[in-house]
């Protein structure tokens, strides 16, 4: 299965919805559900939002993505493998200015 389609598995999403969604045709989204799509990390940005139930940022919304952030934080640690496992490779995130 691809990711996208997993994707849309797990949010209950339908094509349909995910059109309305981001606004995409039916094409875009025949093509992102393909086994070998490779989704840009602006997609799978957005894909981790609408999953989280993120409303789409603004200024007046600005606060709940930043009360969002130090939960995810949060289970990301407590999910993490151990440093020393090396099954896992570098799966820290850089962030520019942090």
């Amino acid at each position: 299965m691809s990711i996208f389609k997993d994707w849309m598995a797990r949010t209950g999403l339908t094509p349909k919805t995910v059109q309305e969604h981001f606004g995409v045709s039916h094409n875009v989204t025949w093509e992102l559900g393909k086994d070998d799509a490779k989704l840009d990390l602006r997609t799978r940005l957005a894909m981790s939002a609408v999953a989280a139930g993120l409303m789409p940022w603004a200024p007046e919304n600005a606060h709940e993505a930043e009360a969002v952030r130090p939960v995810v934080e949060a289970i990301r640690k407590a999910l993490a493998p151990p440093d020393d496992d090396p099954r896992y490779g570098d799966t820290s995130l850089e962030r520019s200015g942090s």
